[in-house]
Order: C-alpha cells, then sequence, then structure tokens
C-alpha cells in the first residue's frame, strides 16, 4: 500500500509527465512483486530484468537525475534484488547500495516512505510486498 500512497501523494506535487513516469514504474513493480511473491523461490533473473525494461525514459531521466520520486521507487525495487542475493552471488551488496543512494539523495521529510525497503534490506521483520 506504501507506494499506491506515494503515488497519491505525487499526484499533487508534480506535473502530469512526472506523476506518468512515477505512476507506471510503480504499477510495473506492484506487478513484479506480485509474481515474486507467488513463488516459494527467490525471484528469477527475468523478473529482476523485467522492471527496468518497462519503465519510461521518463523515469529513467528522472532517476539520471536524482529525483527523490524516483530514488523512493528504486528502493522498493532494491527489496527484490536483495531477496535474490542467494541465488546470484553478483548482486550481493547491490541492495545496500541503493538504499544508501537513496538515503543520502533523498531529503529528510520524504525519507518515512523508505522504511519499509530499510526494514526489509536491512534484516527487519520481513512484511507482505508493497501494493
Amino acid at each position: 500500500m506504501q507506494l499506491r500512497k506515494f503515488s497519491e501523494v505525487v499526484h499533487h506535487l508534480y506535473p502530469p509527465d512526472i506523476v506518468d513516469a512515477y505512476g507506471y514504474a510503480i504499477h510495473v513493480l506492484e506487478l513484479v512483486f506480485g509474481v515474486a511473491a507467488a513463488s516459494p523461490n527467490p525471484p528469477s533473473d527475468a523478473l529482476l530484468k523485467i522492471w527496468i525494461h518497462f519503465v519510461s525514459e521518463r523515469y529513467v531521466e528522472l532517476l539520471s537525475e536524482k529525483q527523490p520520486g524516483s530514488l523512493i521507487i528504486l528502493a522498493h525495487y532494491a527489496v527484490l534484488l536483495r531477496r535474490s542475493r542467494e541465488q546470484y552471488w553478483y548482486l550481493e551488496g547491490v541492495a545496500e547500495q541503493i538504499l544508501n543512494i537513496a538515503n543520502a539523495f533523498v531529503p529528510t521529510e520524504w525519507r518515512s516512505w523508505l522504511e519499509w525497503p530499510k526494514l526489509q534490506i536491512r534484516g527487519g521483520p520481513v512484511t507482505p510486498v508493497p501494493g
């Protein structure tokens, strides 16, 4: 539910192109989380890659600019990477690095949106996927 709430909040703060980019990235991420949750195994490499292939160019631009909203969404994606680290040795530490970057660039007043990814990546109790 956290990402949906985030989508509603940014809807009132940003112009339509940014709202659309964030909304679509969140939508695809929710679908990927749904598929991952339906399996007892860690997410497959194909599932990990699919989100990156479907986000819009505008989202990638916002991410390149280190816009807070894009980093918050990326931090949620990092949870999937964290869940795959035992299956794919080359992903070891990637989720933590993404979270550290997001934490460094997201303004203090927005950091509460990083709490769920922090709990999941840094070893807090595992909770249901965000919707």
